[in-house]
């Protein structure tokens, strides 16, 4: 989706800018809410899906999985979740990541996330495989906590 504002989604007290990720089932975008902080917006639309059924799974998940958010520093806290039934759409705000110029000035046109991708493109192969490995058993708990609080299988919180 092109970021025109005539079709930007709408995000009760969320400024949308501009988008900053994708992926198969919707789009990330850099907003600001009413009180001035900048977060990240997962729209979510219905199309991307074959039938309302799994449309339905997800935002049931995403619902489950806010209180569970803010529970595990591995895990990105979601903060608010969201629906439009005209548009066919969920939402969800969620923390920004920092800004990869590690700059703590967010400015909308020059946002990048940092990335482990951004962190790790000057280390020497031996800390990377060190970071990489400890950022990993971090992912690991936070799935395995994620999926004990919420009684879900392996392959729900991957």
């Amino acid at each position: 989706m092109p970021n025109n504002p005539a079709r930007l989604p709408q995000v009760p007290d969320h400024e949308l800018f501009c988008r900053i990720g994708s992926g198969a089932y919707g789009e990330v975008w850099l907003a600001r809410s009413v009180t001035g902080c900048y977060r990240a917006v997962k729209v979510v639309y219905r199309r991307s899906f074959s039938s309302d059924v799994p449309f339905e799974r997800e935002f049931a998940g995403i619902q489950k999985f806010e209180a569970v958010s803010r529970s595990h520093n591995g895990l990105v806290d979601i903060l608010h979740v969201g629906k439009n039934d005209v548009e066919e759409y969920f939402y969800y705000v969620m923390e920004l990541a920092d800004d990869a110029s590690l700059s703590t000035n967010i400015e909308p046109g020059r946002y990048a996330p940092r990335t482990l991708g951004h962190e790790s493109a000057d280390w020497p192969l031996a800390s990377s495989r060190e970071v990489c490995k400890n950022r990993l058993s971090v992912v690991s708990g936070a799935c395995a906590f994620a999926r004990a609080r919420l009684g879900a299988s392996r392959r729900e919180t991957i």
